[in-house]
């Protein structure tokens, strides 16, 4: 269980999203592609992790707005961070290899850690790129026992992810500096293969007991976006077949797994702490980690999508699930 005892650090957790198709699946949605692509041990279409610098997010430096979608008010930096550091959970949608999602986080984070040195909350990181299981070396990593590139090989960061290590070292320089508590999310790959390749009735005894105590398949929202998120990706004849139940309980494990680990660290103290998680766009779309998370506590999670130059539009489905995007101007 993660409690607060003394400074730790939030890990990462290990990431299953991958590309399928004409099109990178960047937004959380893992493929039948993806364990294929596993089996055959290839790497997954990402950038490679020496195209990425290790100042690539910092140095893009850009000016960024709110916008707010219950009114569609155009925020200002300061309004938009205030109005996130008065929910419980903040849950930021990422495209996993967008310089632009990660400078946006790297911003959030900084704003959150402003204000928590004027109100006094205590403050997390959750990232979904590393999983629950590596939290003890998360932990080294965030206590000064491991240095970052000490860390990331003792994860095997970039070959579990497929991503650079660099668009997430800003988030977790920063987080272990002003000493904000690290957290991994993450499910296992062999366990996330199993469910998407026999679903959970085909599970055997050992697998069905990692499984989180809840699984709420019947969210018609959660399932129209999956549906949607899906088309033209090679899960059926000629990728327009429906989605086979088993890869959308895949999908729904890892919402599951995630908000019962972001609920864990939010524990009894919401008033005192606060979350920032990271995910891909699907998991932190409001059918997803925020609708678990609230359904179970009554907390309020909020959710913000990076935007690139303006809002995206209204009848964008994944954006018709988030309470706020980040404009990067």
């Amino acid at each position: 269980m993660l409690r607060r005892t003394a400074p730790l650090g939030l890990c990462l957790l290990a990431l299953v999203s991958a590309c399928a198709g004409k099109q990178k699946n960047n937004i959380g949605i893992t493929t039948e592609a993806e364990l294929v692509r596993e089996e055959a041990k290839e790497e997954p279409p990402h950038r490679k992790a020496n195209e990425v610098s290790d100042h690539a997010v910092t140095d893009l430096n850009r000016n960024f707005f709110g916008h707010r979608a219950s009114d569609r008010a155009r925020l200002e930096k300061d309004p938009l961070l205030t109005e996130l550091a008065a929910a419980d959970g903040i849950c930021i949608g990422e495209q996993h290899d967008s310089l632009e999602a990660h400078y946006g986080q790297y911003r959030i984070l900084e704003g959150l850690l402003l204000r928590r040195r004027m109100r006094g909350f205590e403050l997390g990181l959750a990232l979904e790129m590393v999983t629950s299981a590596d939290q003890s070396s998360l932990t080294a990593y965030a206590d000064g026992e491991l240095d970052l590139a000490a860390w990331s090989q003792r994860v095997r960061f970039e070959e579990q992810t497929g991503l650079s290590l660099h668009y997430y070292s800003p988030l977790l320089e920063l987080a272990k500096k002003e000493r904000a508590v690290l957290a991994g999310l993450g499910v296992s790959k062999e366990l996330s293969r199993a469910v998407a390749e026999k679903g959970f009735d085909g599970l055997d005894e050992n697998e069905r007991r990692r499984l989180s105590p809840q699984m709420d398949l019947e969210s018609p929202a959660h399932r129209r976006l999956f549906d949607h998120l899906m088309v033209g990706h090679p899960h059926g004849s000629g990728g327009t077949a429906p989605t086979s139940p088993s890869m959308y309980q895949a999908q729904v494990l890892w919402d599951e797994a995630m908000a019962l680990r972001a609920l864990d660290y939010l524990g009894g103290y919401a008033s005192v702490r606060k979350l920032l998680i990271v995910a891909g766009e699907a998991h932190c779309h409001q059918s997803g980690i925020p609708y678990r998370m609230e359904t179970r506590s009554g907390l309020n999670i909020t959710n913000v999508l990076i935007a690139e130059g303006t809002p995206r539009p209204a009848e964008d489905l994944v954006a018709q699930g988030y309470d706020y995007q980040l404009v990067l101007e």
